[in-house]
């Protein structure tokens, strides 16, 4: 057994290809300011070599400032030389079935026997991350939310004195236990910024060495195993526009467009008018700050509205609803039932409670409209979103955890929703929501979803009453 050391900082271009995911997150963990321990790497190329010819590269890292071992010491370490520091290897694919070997003293056939056990199981290691084991006065994992329920924001901590082997565990919102206090606060920074490393709900490990705080390894959040029973259907989210009732879009945007300025132009000029409607598609992207009945979409919009109008608020609701109700149900010769949709509805009905799932924009007058344009009763729904009760829209994850306090009691992959939009339905999932997207294919197709987050399919009409049928069978 041979190696070369080869100089490759982990804040490396090449890191998310040749490293793997895990690597990848090792290296934005860097580039964000975490302090990470000086982490080496066989990239997916030296792993070839190394299983065919047991020689090859390792990627080497740059020592972090306050690190407890010289830069001389720990390349002794990586090469086997020094036994009486540990390392820890690490799977660059977090899907290995093994994710970590431990070598308590490194040996240069110690470490082969731990690369040979982290890259040999079928589903085995494609690059291999190595760790030197950092010795701390507490040992912990941090949850950005809570661990059996993503879909709650208030962020779990487990740590451990290594002098007790006690566990012990505190909520982001309890007070500071005395033991985290110096860097309780820098801890939860920390959190918050995982979840944008991995782009969803995230685990963080870390050790606090007396001094310093470390970062040790970022992952998603799993979604809690739950049984047969837990994990069947219970109640189906419909998407509206596409979905149950589809439409002709480029005129209907002109038409829209067209006849809503011209109703603002009756109280303003052109210019005004325009940055009117402007303030009002910009507003309803956002989440509302808090949850009040002055903070829903409908009230949003009317104050931003007002304000862009110049006039008071009373005034700027009247103008709006006014023009709604104007050019609103002008518009009917647009849309169109989606064929197969009220069918299965009414096979459906009999089978599960329903939430219409619409993007609430726009009233609930103007949500039922829509679906008796659709050929569709609106008292077969349990509830329906609309601009009146939410305060956020699709995609955001606020609107999806909404939507479920309409009907609570239930866990989150208990949902499907159903929708025909990637971009607006899909997200569902990172808040534990299975979903099924609308398309032509004649039978249930398993289509991606970023790792952590619920499943997700696709197929038409017959398709899904053929999925459903199934799940529950």
């Amino acid at each position: 057994m041979s190696v070369t050391l080869r100089p490759r900082f982990l804040p490396d271009p090449d890191a998310p290809k040749e490293w793997g995911t895990q690597g990848a997150w090792l290296a934005r963990m860097v580039r964000t300011g975490f302090r990470v321990p000086p982490t080496s790497a066989f990239g997916k190329t030296q792993v070839q070599e190394w299983k065919s010819s047991q020689t090859g590269d390792l990627l080497l890292a740059p020592m972090p400032e306050h690190f407890p071992l010289s830069t001389e010491t720990l390349l002794q370490v990586l090469m086997g030389e020094e036994r009486n520091w540990p390392l820890i290897l690490r799977a660059g694919n977090p899907e290995s079935q093994t994710p970590s070997v431990l070598v308590e003293k490194p040996t240069p056939e110690g470490l082969w026997d731990a690369f040979k056990k982290i890259t040999s199981d079928p589903v085995g290691a494609t690059s291999v991350l190595v760790q030197p084991v950092l010795h701390g006065e507490i040992v912990g994992r941090s949850y950005s939310r809570n661990p059996k329920d993503p879909t709650e924001l208030n962020g779990l901590t487990e740590w451990t004195l290594p002098t007790t082997r006690d566990q012990k565990k505190s909520r982001q919102s309890d007070w500071v236990p005395a033991e985290l206090k110096p860097f309780w606060k820098d801890l939860w920074v920390h959190v918050e910024l995982a979840e944008k490393i991995v782009k969803g709900p995230a685990l963080l490990n870390w050790l606090w060495d007396g001094e310093q705080l470390w970062f040790l390894k970022v992952s998603p959040i799993q979604p809690p195993q739950t049984s047969e029973a837990k994990r069947t259907i219970r109640h189906l989210l419909v998407d509206l526009d596409g979905t149950l009732l589809g439409a002709h879009n480029t005129p209907l945007r002109f038409d829209f467009t067209h006849k809503t300025l011209r109703e603002f132009r009756k109280h303003t000029g052109w210019l005004r008018a325009v940055q009117a409607m402007h303030a009002i598609q910009t507003v309803i992207k956002i989440p509302a700050t808090e949850t009040t009945d002055e903070h829903t979409n409908g009230r949003r919009v009317i104050q931003a509205f007002s304000k862009s109008l110049k006039v008071p608020v009373i005034q700027g609701e009247e103008i709006l609803k006014n023009t709604i109700a104007q050019v609103f149900p002008s518009l009917k010769r647009y849309f169109f039932p989606i064929p197969g949709a009220k069918d299965f509805l009414e096979w459906a009905k009999e089978r599960y409670p329903m939430t219409l799932a619409t993007n609430p924009v726009w009233d609930v007058e103007y949500v039922k409209l829509r679906l008796e344009w659709a050929g569709i009763e609106s008292n077969i729904f349990w509830a329906m979103t609309h601009a009146g009760i939410m305060h956020a829209c699709k995609p955001t994850s606020d609107y999806y955890r909404h939507v479920m306090r309409l009907s609570p009691g239930l866990d989150p992959s208990q949902y499907l929703l159903i929708g025909d939009d990637v971009k607006n339905d899909l997200p569902a999932t990172r808040v534990g929501i299975p979903v099924f997207i609308l398309s032509e294919d004649s039978t249930a197709i398993r289509i991606p979803t970023p790792r952590g987050s619920a499943p997700a399919w696709k197929g038409n009409y017959l398709s899904l009453r053929k999925f459903l049928s199934e799940e529950t069978a």
